[in-house]
């Protein structure tokens, strides 16, 4: 786990998975996990550098979410 940041009201972890094949289906990918009394959420996307360009781009589709 790299964090637990809190984007729009919602506090989750936030993983970054090693690349395929230890990773497996989310190798390389940057993910926000969190859950509500509505159920358990995820968001991933494939990640670039700089990482805080895709940290930022992620948090973005949360928010948007």
């Amino acid at each position: 786990m790299l964090a637990t940041p809190q984007w729009d009201g919602r506090r989750g972890s936030l993983f970054l998975f090693p690349g395929y094949p230890f990773g497996g289906m989310v190798g390389d990918h940057l993910l926000f996990l969190w859950k509500d009394p509505r159920g358990i959420y995820a968001v991933s996307l494939h990640a670039w550098s700089p990482m805080v360009q895709a940290v930022a781009t992620l948090e973005a589709m949360v928010e948007s979410a």
